[in-house]
């Protein structure tokens, strides 16, 4: 049985219980109110604030599945937020769900490849992607970006897994005058399988907002925080070469 139809059989099983299927419809009623109050024109709503971090969701122009908006502002640098970024093998330590994160290349100093597998919850397959990362900086703005995208053929799929069929996600870095770095991050995903779009979108805030707690938490470590280079230009640091 392949992992598809183990996902099929499994979310069939679970809908056919009476009870279950009572649950579901609740949660359907519940999805539908909540996203029905996303304007057309796709405006962003406001989905969970606390702990200084707002997410945001509003419907696609190309998928089922919502996008996603998290945005909060951190006592930090932009340095150490990318030396967090480029530590790979530790994103099992504040990416929400990450049970597997690897190294596949590096291109240049800016530039990675990984591989990433996320735990789901029973009765849905993990799922796991291949990551194509490049930091870059606005020369006039000093505003840094690291943008991602699935890359395919890099990793041999997995029969117990299904692989993503699509990522897009950009974390944008803005410097401030007081020390601190407005982060915003935007996610567009599409997590393949057999997923409700409807279910998914339910949940959408949860993993996210996690992450971004995960951020705040790890990038004050020390060998982030006084992490440094030379692709990226801290305007508001001392002695530092333009």
């Amino acid at each position: 049985m392949t992992k598809m139809e183990r996902e099929k059989h499994m979310m069939k099983g679970l809908l056919s219980s009476a009870r279950t299927a009572g649950l579901m419809l609740a949660l359907l009623c519940l999805a539908l109110t909540s996203f029905s109050q996303l304007t057309a024109d796709g405006e962003w709503k406001l989905a969970k604030e606390e702990n200084g971090i707002s997410v945001y969701t509003r419907e696609s122009t190309t998928s089922s599945f919502s996008e996603l908006k998290v945005t909060s502002t951190f006592e930090t640098t932009m340095s150490a937020i990318i030396a967090l970024f480029k530590d790979i093998p530790n994103y099992t330590a504040w990416v929400y769900s990450c049970t597997v994160s690897r190294s596949v290349k590096t291109s240049t100093e800016g530039e990675d490849y990984y591989y990433s597998v996320t735990d789901a919850p029973w009765p849905v397959s993990n799922r796991d992607v291949v990551v194509h990362s490049k930091v870059t900086q606005e020369a006039s703005t000093w505003i840094v970006t690291s943008a991602s995208t699935n890359a395919n053929g890099l990793v041999d799929e997995n029969e117990d897994m299904v692989r993503v069929p699509m990522l897009q996600s950009a974390w944008t870095l803005i410097p401030l005058k007081d020390g601190k770095v407005d982060i915003t991050y935007h996610l567009s995903v599409d997590p393949g399988g057999l997923i409700p779009s409807w279910l998914a979108n339910m949940t959408l805030a949860i993993g996210p907002y996690n992450t971004m707690l995960g951020l705040k938490r790890e990038v004050s470590e020390e060998k982030y925080k006084n992490a440094r280079f030379p692709y990226i230009y801290e305007p508001y640091l001392p002695k530092q070469d333009n």
